[in-house]
């Protein structure tokens, strides 16, 4: 364990940053979460890259396109994602289970000390960006019995992740 990788005990999560759902219409999705949530206020990205490194046990993903749209709910962020070709694991999800939750996302220190505590308890690395290559700083996608489903996101918290989300918090006068 390095010096910026505390010793996690096994309750240890930070509070949930961002809950994302996968959609098949980013337009339409906003329009219908903007009724439900009472605003507009949307930050959106009409193209981001996904870098080829995704995999699951069994299928390699390629690089591809995803759009995006945030939006805040209370202390926490709406993700909502929209696959822009069949190459993500996104696409993938939607054939398999339709639009809806994709994953819970926690911005944490030290990825890499709770990626090997979550592997400890059974969860299974699926997808990831270990480098700040992207601009959005390393991420991992867990995947296992204990959430039912649910996909968690830890996001590695440094400098490239907080430049990232405070160019959102901004745009969406949270700054």
């Amino acid at each position: 364990m390095s010096a910026a990788e505390p010793p996690l005990r096994n309750d240890l999560m930070p509070e949930l940053h961002h809950t994302g759902l996968v959609v098949a219409n980013l337009s339409q999705s906003m329009r219908s979460f903007s009724k439900v949530l009472g605003r507009d206020d949307f930050w959106t990205l009409d193209h981001m890259d996904i870098p080829p490194s995704q995999q699951t046990d069994d299928q390699v993903f390629q690089a591809g396109a995803v759009s995006i749209a945030m939006a805040w709910m209370g202390n926490t962020l709406l993700e909502l994602i929209c696959p822009l070709d069949e190459q993500t694991l996104f696409h993938q999800f939607l054939l398999e289970r339709g639009e809806g939750l994709h994953h819970l996302g926690f911005w944490v220190r030290g990825m890499g000390a709770h990626v090997r505590r979550l592997e400890a308890e059974g969860m299974t690395r699926i997808a990831g960006d270990d480098s700040t290559a992207h601009g959005t700083g390393g991420w991992a996608y867990m995947s296992g019995d204990a959430t039912s489903g649910a996909v968690v996101e830890l996001i590695d918290r440094n400098e490239a992740s907080e430049a990232w989300f405070d160019d959102i918090y901004r745009a969406l006068g949270r700054a």
